[in-house]
């Protein structure tokens, strides 16, 4: 399925696009846009990237940021089940991890 969201138009097939964006009174602010070479980072550590980005941006406190990482199997402490990643198909070919809370959405593309 595709999203028909915008996708970088400098995103080349041996790169994958960061781009991190905040809402704030009505308009988007671009925070972090980035490409970076697929043969220097796995998908794994890509999506890992992605979230790094996320807390860093999120202004975190440093628990809910490690509680952010946690799975849903216990109840103390909890999780915050923030950086929830989906996979959407925004233009032909292109696959993009996305992880968006309240204010923030982020997001790593790249050509499949």
């Amino acid at each position: 399925m595709s999203s028909n969201f915008h996708v970088c138009e400098g995103l080349k097939h041996s790169e994958r696009c960061f781009y991190v964006r905040k809402y704030s009174e009505g308009k988007f602010k671009e925070l972090c846009h980035e490409h970076v070479p697929k043969s220097r980072m796995s998908g794994d550590t890509a999506l890992s990237a992605l979230k790094a980005l996320m807390v860093k941006h999120s202004g975190w406190v440093d628990s809910y940021a490690l509680q952010a990482f946690m799975n849903k199997k216990g109840k103390n402490p909890p999780a915050a089940g923030e950086l929830n990643v989906r996979v959407e198909y925004p233009g032909e070919g292109v696959c993009r991890k996305m992880c968006a809370n309240s204010n923030l959405e982020g997001w790593v593309d790249e050509f499949v």
